[in-house]
C-alpha cells in the first residue's frame, strides 16, 4: 500500500499531494466541527451546573433543604462536573492526533520527494561504501 501511494506521489505529485490535503482537511474539518460543538455544550453546561450548586448552596444555608440533600445534590453536580473535565481532556487529544495526522502527511510527501526525486549520484569509495552497508544492517540512514 505505501509503494502504490509512493509511485503515485512520484509520478502525479501534485494531484497527490491535493488528494492528501483534501482528505486530511475534510476529516480534520468533520473532527473539528464535531468537538466545537461539543466544547460549546459542555462549557453552557459547566456554567449551568456553577449556578446550580451555587443556588443549592445558598437554599442550604437559608434552611430550604437539610445537609443531607445538599449533599446528595451537590455531589451528583461535582460527579457531572468531573466527567466533563474528562470529556474535555479527550476532545484536546482528538485535536492533537488530528494535527498529527496531518504532521505525518507532510512528512510522508518530504520523504517521497526526497527519495523519488534523486538528482545526483555520489561514488562511494570502498571505505565509503563498507561504512555504508555497516551502518544500514545496523538500522541507520545515511545522512
Amino acid at each position: 500500500m505505501k509503494r502504490r501511494h509512493a509511485d503515485m506521489a512520484n509520478e502525479e505529485e501534485q494531484e497527490f499531494v491535493d488528494m492528501l490535503a483534501n482528505q486530511h482537511e475534510s476529516q480534520q474539518e468533520i473532527q473539528w466541527k464535531a468537538a466545537r460543538k461539543e466544547r460549546g455544550q459542555l462549557e453552557k453546561r459547566d456554567i449551568e451546573l456553577q449556578t446550580i450548586i451555587k443556588k443549592l448552596y445558598e437554599d442550604n444555608a437559608l434552611g430550604r433543604i437539610s445537609n443531607e440533600q445538599y449533599a446528595s445534590l451537590s455531589r451528583d453536580f461535582v460527579e457531572e462536573q468531573a466527567q466533563m473535565k474528562e470529556r474535555f481532556k479527550l476532545l484536546e487529544e482528538q485535536l492533537g492526533q488530528s494535527e498529527s495526522k496531518r504532521e505525518n502527511s507532510l512528512r510522508f510527501l518530504d520523504a517521497v520527494r526526497q527519495y523519488t526525486n534523486v538528482k545526483e549520484l555520489t561514488k562511494l569509495n570502498g571505505t565509503d561504501r563498507q561504512s555504508c552497508c555497516v551502518r544500514c544492517r545496523a538500522g541507520e540512514r545515511q545522512a
